[in-house]
């Protein structure tokens, strides 16, 4: 199965946190979806992916083969609110099938994201607040501190 990452499992450090040793075997390449773009999970250090009307390009990696081991636990990652969908994306090969993780309706979308601002503002707290293997945190609600 080929798996198309367009928020934080784009960053090697997230992709090693998340699968250990068995980052060392991905086989990636870069790749675009069209007809999506990349939302800020609100009251979150992450984001989330949705359909647009527009001709929105997401650009992101495809991940090749991915292992029923490694497939578990990017599962456990991504958490309840995220389940796979299969879509096409294009690579330097063409359109190839992947699937990407779309968050369900408890999930609120804010402002739009961008990977590269995440990378430099945002990750480190990301990793000290929002990340954990075995799922990340819940979006903050209105009533909650920021952590």
């Amino acid at each position: 199965m080929n798996l198309f990452f367009y928020g934080t499992l784009k960053a090697e450090q997230v992709r090693q946190a998340v699968l250990g040793t068995h980052h060392a075997t991905l086989r990636i390449a870069p790749a675009t979806l069209t007809g999506y773009e990349v939302r800020q999970v609100a009251g979150a250090l992450y984001p989330m992916i949705v359909a647009s009307d527009h001709a929105n390009i997401v650009s992101g990696l495809i991940i090749y083969d991915v292992d029923s081991e490694s497939l578990a636990l990017l599962d456990r990652f991504e958490g309840v609110h995220y389940q796979r969908a299969q879509v096409g994306v294009m690579t330097e090969n063409g359109e190839e099938q992947a699937e990407i993780y779309i968050p369900d309706d408890t999930m609120i979308p804010a402002g739009l994201w961008d990977f590269d601002s995440w990378v430099n503002k945002d990750m480190a707290r990301f990793f000290a607040e929002d990340f954990a293997p075995e799922g990340v945190a819940r979006p903050r609600t209105d009533g909650e501190k920021d952590r």
